[in-house]
């Protein structure tokens, strides 16, 4: 998927409609195999899902657009390799509400509970916002943060590979990944599983930087 700076609003507004089109059954498949780790604290899996996907979508559309360059990426995964353990803060943040995509995955995503043969989805994106959530121990909410996988690579690697999924079946409709099968050429995929949340609160103080 190449995604230029000038491609990245309709490339938001293309997610925005994939999430509230997929995002209650990509939630509820992840909340009930146990994928959806950090989930709201109700009673139907269907209900929680449906508040992922409103909360999701919600960010989304308030989100500020930003693009990393190739080469910077690679200079700030090398740099990352060498933090230190870290919370993050809002105020580590270039604004309150983004969407950042990077110009060559960051990291990938091992997708071989689906493929005969190892596969992996590459992680280029990421969206972040106020979480405010209904857990009282959080007094001042969080910053929640979704990663995303470049869904045409997904079904792409597949292909070159030669791969087929277990059984000789495509993945279950909703499933992590899944949407790279069938639906509209650019829009990214939402990974449950690597979804963070940080409680909002003073930074520890081994990690506040001195005044």
């Amino acid at each position: 998927m190449l995604i230029r700076p000038v491609d990245l609003p309709s490339l938001r507004d293309e997610t925005v409609d994939w999430v509230s089109a997929s995002g209650p059954e990509l939630y509820e498949r992840a909340i009930l195999d146990g994928r959806q780790l950090v989930k709201p604290m109700v009673a139907s899996s269907a209900r929680g899902a449906a508040i992922l996907t409103a909360q999701e979508v919600g960010r989304l559309r308030k989100a500020d657009l930003f693009y990393v360059s190739e080469q910077m990426t690679t200079l700030a995964v090398a740099a990352g390799r060498s933090l230190p353990e870290f919370t993050l803060m809002p105020e580590d943040l270039p604004s309150p509400s983004g969407l950042v995509y990077f110009a060559k995955p960051i990291a990938a995503v091992d997708y071989s509970q689906w493929y005969e043969n190892e596969a992996e989805s590459p992680i280029v994106a990421a969206s972040w916002g106020h979480w405010t959530g209904n857990n009282p121990a959080w007094v001042n909410g969080g910053v929640w943060v979704t990663w995303y996988a470049d869904r045409d690579a997904n079904f792409d690697s597949a292909l070159e590979r030669g791969a087929g999924t277990r059984g000789g079946s495509r993945p279950p409709a909703g499933s992590v990944g899944a949407s790279s099968w069938t639906t509209s050429p650019r829009a990214l995929s939402p990974q449950p599983r690597l979804v963070s949340l940080t409680r909002m609160g003073r930074r520890p103080r081994s990690q506040r930087q001195p005044v």
